[in-house]
């Protein structure tokens, strides 16, 4: 008989990453492993589709979260080590890291950054769903 199952268990086998691109926005979601120190002129949603993941920002010591916005210009890197992130990139246009604040909810900043144990459900979705174009934009 198998074990209880785990709340976020990955519902689908392992899939391509997915790309969009929009206008003043772009997302992806896919498997990733570790990502060397960076920073984007964007801010930027991360989130741990499945479970947590490994983020030092700014020179902090390495943090456990589920979710994090980065501000623009503010280097961080990750590890997830093969398993899906969702990552939501808003370009200045659009608007800043504080319309983003609200995914990450009960978060606490490091170093420019907000780190949380939210869920990203939208990103998961998207993921595991694929829609097209339209409904990615209603959607998100």
């Amino acid at each position: 008989m198998p074990g209880p199952c785990r709340l976020n268990e990955r519902a689908t086998p392992r899939r391509p990453s997915l790309w969009h691109v929009d206008d003043g926005w772009a997302l992806f979601a896919g498997p990733l492993q570790h990502n060397d120190s960076h920073a984007h002129s964007t801010a930027v949603f991360l989130a741990g589709l499945y479970g947590t993941f490994r983020l030092r920002v700014a020179g902090s010591g390495w943090l456990s979260c589920r979710s994090a916005v980065i501000r623009a210009g503010t280097p961080y890197e990750f590890d997830i080590g093969g398993d899906p992130l969702g990552v939501f990139y808003l370009e200045p246009s659009v608007a800043g890291a504080d319309a983003l604040a609200p995914l990450v909810a009960g978060a606490h900043e490091v170093n420019g950054a907000l780190v949380s144990h939210a869920d990203a459900p939208l990103l998961r979705s998207a993921f595991e769903q694929r829609p097209a174009g339209e409904a990615l934009r209603a959607e998100v």
